[in-house]
């Protein structure tokens, strides 16, 4: 009995990812805002202020950024793969190259934001149009595949988008 309890136990930590960031990397970025080539992969951000933050060529995959302001900062080259980015304010960003593949951008803000050579794949998008302004962005050469949801845009804006009217 107790070997298959064990047996259990050691199962479910295998399919449960684990994301390992980096503690420095953590602190450095709270502190400096500024972190370039770090390993946040999995961190909580949630609700930080990392406005003029500069976090380039960093792994932010899996990390929960909802609610951050990220306004004014600089994110060049850096890894959003299956962020949560909810409600978070990327105005005035520098977002060149920045990987969004599978993420949550319900209500994220991108006004004035430089998204080019960005790659964007199978994004949640299920918002207001007014609250997910991309209409001033700069997005020469990105990339924006496989949306899940997609609703109530009027208008291209460049994602070609599939009205969604359920």
């Amino acid at each position: 009995m107790k070997l298959r309890t064990l047996a259990v136990i050691l199962a479910m930590g295998i399919a449960t990812p684990t994301y390992a960031y980096d503690l420095d990397d953590l602190r450095k970025l709270q502190v400096e805002k500024k972190c370039n080539g770090c390993d946040l992969e999995g961190a909580n951000l949630r609700g930080m202020s990392l406005r003029g933050a500069q976090i380039r060529w960093s792994n932010l995959s899996n990390a929960n950024l909802n609610d951050v302001d990220l306004s004014d900062a600089d994110l060049i080259g850096s890894n959003l793969t299956r962020a949560r980015l909810s409600q978070t304010r990327f105005n005035n960003a520098v977002l060149q190259g920045v990987q969004f593949n599978g993420t949550d951008l319900s209500s994220a803000e991108f006004r004035n934001t430089d998204l080019r050579w960005s790659l964007m794949e199978h994004l949640d998008i299920d918002t207001d149009p007014q609250s997910l302004n991309m209409m001033t962005a700069k997005m020469e050469g990105a990339k924006f595949r496989n949306k899940r949801r997609c609703r109530g845009f009027q208008g291209d804006i460049g994602m070609g988008c599939i009205p969604d009217f359920r």
